[in-house]
């Protein structure tokens, strides 16, 4: 599969690129899943080093992971472009074959599979972690309020409710801020997030020798066309 990086993968084009660029290049990449997301889905690591100077658990180790939140797209493509970076530069790029004979990089592009679905989905739904429905009972406290696009404009919105012990505050350059009100003016949005860690992967991995770690991030994703 040729990806352009012009675009967000879904998760089955996502599976096919990892696995076809892993078959172009057996000295240097692996891929394998280290579990199954809440929706069955297999959660993809890739395995990048040069084997021919040593296996990867016998090196140094560089983790990346990407999109742990549902809408932060953004980074899976980072995260990709870092792979094809690795392995496309190796025998040409004195860096990267250097990093690779020397080096294990270990790169999740996505850890949160489901959730992405979800966000790059036709009618985009949002879950900022997994979709696994949480056990409090405060978890539908706002009953009415759907985090999802109800419009069909592509977009999912939140509202800010203004909250003394809101964890978000207002900046006097945001032209959406309520006149009179000040930048010290705290809110919290609704519906709420939550966030829930996935620690499966740390395990797969989980070795006696000297580690680095990325993590990807991004906020903001385009309306499907």
């Amino acid at each position: 599969m040729i990806y352009a990086f012009d675009r967000f993968l879904r998760y089955d084009e996502l599976t096919s690129w990892l696995h076809d660029t892993a078959a172009a290049h057996p000295q240097l990449m692996s891929v394998e899943s280290y579990g199954r997301s809440f929706e069955g889905r297999d959660l993809w690591i890739a395995t990048i080093t040069d084997t021919s100077t040593g296996i990867h658990d016998t090196k140094p180790a560089h983790w990346v992971d990407a999109n742990i939140h549902s809408v932060e797209v953004t980074a899976s493509v980072a995260a990709l472009a870092l792979i094809q970076r690795l392995v496309e530069g190796f025998g040409s790029d004195d860096t990267v074959t250097r990093a690779l004979r020397t080096r294990t990089f270990y790169v999740v592009p996505r850890v949160n599979p489901d959730g992405a679905e979800w966000a790059l989905a036709d009618s985009p739904q949002y879950r900022r972690s997994s979709v696994r429905p949480w056990p409090w009972s405060d978890a539908h406290r706002d009953p009415g309020l759907h985090a999802r696009d109800i419009d069909g404009d592509g977009r999912i919105l939140t509202m800010r409710v203004a909250d003394p012990n809101g964890a978000w505050m207002e900046s006097a350059a945001d032209v959406r801020s309520s006149p009179g009100r000040t930048c010290a003016a705290t809110t919290r949005t609704t519906p709420p997030a939550a966030c829930c860690c996935d620690r499966r992967a740390r395990r797969a991995t989980a070795r006696c020798r000297r580690w680095t770690c990325g993590r990807g991030s991004s906020w903001a994703i385009a309306a499907p066309s």
